[in-house]
């Protein structure tokens, strides 16, 4: 699953545009009972479209079943839903913040690693940033003040590893999202 989602998102830009009618979910954090909540109320994926905001691991009981939900019904429905890269799904986040200690508690030490290295690769190719009908920005967090058109963003290069990417992106004020919005 983790090779099929692997050559699926390495054929979405840094920045993907999407359309409406379109449900946006911010994190989730390994609760995959509100995840599945979610999907009841407004709709499974294939049905009603999905951008998802990031931070699918960590903090919560099931980040395991969160993702492989997530990309499961990524790669049966490519067009209908979609993932972005939050601060958790970065290595040196998820690995203070429990997705690996879950996955430690639940396999071998060299079965968790394996798992943990393979799913933060796929991660380090996630899309970080969408825009919604060509007129709303939508990320996980703010923007480099080194970004300063949508442009920009198509083009940098988001298969940077994860410390290296976290030290390049510095937030800022959301005031900047008029210039990308208007270019």
């Amino acid at each position: 699953m983790i090779e099929t989602a692997r050559v699926l998102f390495s054929t979405e830009g840094a920045l993907i545009e999407v359309t409406i009618p379109l449900i946006v979910v911010g994190d989730i954090h390994g609760q995959y009972a509100d995840l599945q909540r979610i999907f009841a109320a407004v709709g499974r994926p294939g049905k009603t479209r999905y951008l998802f905001l990031g931070d699918y691991v960590d903090r919560g009981p099931q980040s395991l079943e969160c993702i492989c939900a997530l990309v499961a019904w990524k790669i049966a429905h490519p067009k209908r839903i979609f993932l972005l890269r939050g601060n958790h799904e970065f290595a040196s986040v998820n690995r203070e913040y429990g997705f690996y200690d879950e996955l430690a508690a639940r396999f071998s030490v060299g079965q968790a690693m394996r798992l943990w290295k393979e799913f933060n690769d796929l991660f380090s190719i996630l899309p970080f940033s969408a825009v919604i009908k060509g007129k709303i920005l939508c990320m996980h967090g703010g923007l480099s003040p080194h970004l300063e058109s949508l442009d920009d963003i198509r083009n940098v290069m988001h298969f940077l590893k994860n410390d290296e990417f976290l030290k390049k992106l510095r937030l800022i004020a959301p005031g900047i999202l008029k210039k990308f919005l208007t270019d």
